[in-house]
């Protein structure tokens, strides 16, 4: 990536001074050391920096599209969710939902635990979608853009990996669905568009309609790993709660304006 022209920086990792990747430090955890890269982040209060977020997906969309990679099945994909965590299993998941450690809408837990069994038959025709390198986690505060509006640096690779092109539109968009009114989220996400479509960024059609139920794979990814990091001992019970309710709101929002999101995306970014 750091030979593509990209008018954005992303980390750089140096070597240690005994030259090795990596540190291990004093708690067991590891570090490594980037150069630094200026930059605030952006707010969806302003529509300019929205725009320039859309601007610079579709740019880095375009740039992983050129990268090559020689084993991409080595690399696990978000559809492949049970994968992402090894204290994580379908069982897990089921067994969690079934008996969650705080109380709870037992109704809407069974929608969750519907919508899990539900997904594993939604995913299968969308075997054939373009897949391609994506960041996965583009989200505000893996952005930095500077004192003249422009996107600085893009951050967090951690989650990069073969997967569906079109996953990376789907969760830069459901980032924009938040609880204020609806006409509110639609002009976020129309202005994220507009600033994708300055770039060469398409989709299929057949990908823009598999965006509703990305949303619904996007926060089954989501909680599978905070799952993992609770099981690990990392995560508190409160992070879980969030995972949960989000998924209800922004699923069932999508599927509320659907057609809505549809016509915007076919307007911008459709090839």
């Amino acid at each position: 990536m750091n030979q593509q022209e990209i008018p954005f920086m992303i980390p750089s990792f140096e070597p240690t001074l005994s030259g090795l990747p990596y540190l291990e430090l004093s708690n067991r955890t590891f570090g490594r050391v980037s150069h630094y890269i200026h930059g605030n982040i952006p707010t969806i209060r302003n529509a300019h920096h929205v725009f320039e977020m859309g601007k610079t997906c579709g740019l880095l969309l375009d740039a992983f599209s050129r990268v090559n990679i020689t084993s991409p099945a080595s690399l696990v994909p978000f559809y492949d969710y049970y994968r992402l965590h090894p204290l994580v299993s379908k069982s897990t998941v089921e067994s969690f939902i079934k008996s969650p450690p705080f109380t709870c809408d037992r109704t809407e837990m069974d929608f969750v635990l519907n919508s899990v069994n539900e997904l594993e038959t939604l995913l299968p025709p969308f075997s054939n979608l373009p897949m391609q390198i994506i960041h996965h986690d583009l989200l505000l505060t893996n952005f930095l853009i500077d004192e003249e509006g422009k996107i600085s640096g893009i951050l967090d690779f951690d989650f990069a990996s073969w997967d569906w092109r079109i996953i990376e539109l789907a969760n830069c968009l459901q980032q924009y669905i938040g609880p204020k009114d609806d006409l509110f989220n639609i002009k976020l996400i129309e202005n994220f568009l507009s600033g994708m479509s300055t770039t060469k960024a398409r989709f299929t059609i057949d990908e823009i309609y598999a965006i509703p139920a990305l949303t619904k794979l996007l926060y089954i990814v989501r909680l599978v790993l905070r799952l993992g990091k609770y099981l690990s001992g990392f995560d508190n019970i409160d992070l879980l709660q969030v995972t949960i309710q989000q998924y209800l709101f922004k699923t069932r929002w999508v599927e509320n304006h659907k057609q809505e999101l549809i016509y915007l995306c076919k307007k911008y970014v459709v090839s």
